[in-house]
């Protein structure tokens, strides 16, 4: 992804709970369009 995009990637990995814990934190993220979660 970053030879097709200018913005450097930090994958912040949260194990747990099925994924509830990262998706809390992903709804908790400020809405600004640069947030994406892959499962």
């Amino acid at each position: 992804m970053t030879p097709q995009s200018p913005d450097s990637f930090i994958v912040d990995n949260r194990p747990g709970q099925g994924g509830s814990i990262a998706l809390g934190a992903l709804a908790r993220s400020a809405p600004d369009g640069t947030t994406m979660m892959l499962a």
